[in-house]
């Protein structure tokens, strides 16, 4: 599905980020899978923040993460304004909105335009130490 309008879009939760983590610091040094379980746990804190996951959900994610010894920060060094500038030339980039899979809780999840640069990059930067 070239256009990522369906059902299966909801298969790109954590794609966006993770894709652009692998374009920019990734190739050779990360896993597409583990890029991808990056932008998963990235995607869930902006859940958060939204107030559509809650924090306990996002625990458990990140604890069986853990467990598969997946990365749940961003690589050291990366700039969270070259990762949101990379993602804007995902291809799930709709009449120049940026469209995310954004979880509600574990197994539902929600297609929006919605997120806003400034928490895309606040929860970049928290996810790369820069706090």
């Amino acid at each position: 599905d070239e256009k990522e309008k369906n059902v299966r879009a909801i298969l790109n939760l954590g794609h966006t980020f993770g894709h652009a983590i692998e374009q920019r610091y990734g190739f050779g040094k990360w896993t597409h899978g583990e890029a991808i379980a990056c932008g998963t746990v990235i995607a869930c804190a902006i859940s958060v923040k939204m107030n559509l996951m809650k924090d306990k959900e996002f625990e458990k994610i990140k604890l069986l993460f853990k467990k598969f010894n997946l990365p749940i920060k961003l690589p050291r060094g990366v700039n969270p304004e070259y990762i949101y500038k990379t993602m804007l030339l995902d291809k799930k980039v709709l009449n120049g909105k940026l469209r995310l899979v954004i979880p509600k809780r574990i197994g539902y999840v929600k297609i929006t335009e919605s997120v806003n640069k400034s928490t895309i990059i606040k929860t970049l930067k928290e996810y790369a130490g820069w706090h």
